[in-house]
């Protein structure tokens, strides 16, 4: 979906010129209070300390590997984010400055949080509070096949 959603921002697709569209009536009107919320959560001095205490914890339970590739995926961030930044040079919602897409703070929230959330799993008692992610088949939450 990202790559689709890239596409259509540098090729100039149907995706870009609605958004120029709707941007003018958009920028300046929202919700700034929760734009400003939802982006602290993304922001480094917030997101990286909740990575460090769950790779911490993972480090002291003795997952060594799965921490090492937690603090790797996060250094990433910066070095895939930023030059996709200036590549596509992208007003943000609500702000007329560019280089909002994609967004260093989802990138940032979705890795750090992710992580964390992968990291403690495996010390997570209850099977329905676990994350899902990486796993195969449905778990018996979507269709059956065959049916």
């Amino acid at each position: 979906m990202f790559a689709v959603i890239t596409w259509q921002v540098v090729s100039d697709g149907p995706l870009r010129r609605l958004d120029e569209r709707l941007d003018p009536s958009l920028t300046g009107h929202g919700p700034s209070w929760l734009a400003e919320g939802l982006s602290d959560l993304g922001s480094m001095p917030v997101a990286l300390p909740v990575l460090a205490l769950a790779i911490g914890y993972a480090l002291w339970r003795g997952l060594r590997r799965r921490a090492l590739i937690a603090a790797a995926t996060m250094a990433l961030v910066p070095l895939l984010v930023v030059p996709l930044k200036e590549w596509t040079a992208r007003p943000g919602p609500f702000d007329p400055a560019t280089g909002y897409y994609p967004s260093g703070h989802t990138a940032t929230a979705m890795v750090a949080y992710g992580a964390a959330a992968l990291l403690l799993s495996p010390f997570v008692r209850r099977r329905w509070a676990r994350p899902r992610a990486g796993r195969g088949g449905s778990g018996g939450t979507g269709p059956r096949r065959g049916v």
